[in-house]
C-alpha cells in the first residue's frame, strides 16, 4: 500500500505494530488490517476505498475525502472502515 501514489504521504504504519491479529484467520487479518487502515487514513483527509471485482477479488486505493462524495452518494463506492467494509 506504500506504493499507491494516492496514499497520504504523512500516513505511517506505526499503528499496525500495536494490533493483535492472532485471533484471526488469513482472510480476517486482511479485512481487519484494511478496516484499521481506512480508519487511520481519515486522520489525513483521505479515505481508503474498495472496488469489488467479483468473487474474492477487489482493488483498493486512497482518495481525498471530499472527492469521494458523489461516488458515495450514488452508492458506487465502498468506504473501508474498522471490521467489515460498510456500504455508505
Amino acid at each position: 500500500m506504500n506504493s499507491l501514489r494516492s496514499r497520504p504521504s504523512a500516513m505511517s504504519w506505526d499503528w499496525s505494530e500495536n494490533e493483535d491479529f492472532d485471533d484471526c484467520d488469513e482472510s480476517e487479518v486482511m479485512e481487519r488490517f484494511l478496516g484499521l487502515a481506512g480508519d487511520h487514513s481519515r486522520r489525513y483527509g483521505a479515505i481508503l476505498f474498495e472496488i469489488e471485482q467479483g468473487g474474492d477479488g477487489y482493488l483498493v486505493g486512497f482518495m481525498e475525502d471530499g472527492s469521494a462524495d458523489a461516488l458515495i452518494e450514488s452508492r458506487a463506492l465502498w468506504v473501508v472502515g474498522t471490521g467489515w467494509q460498510d456500504r455508505v
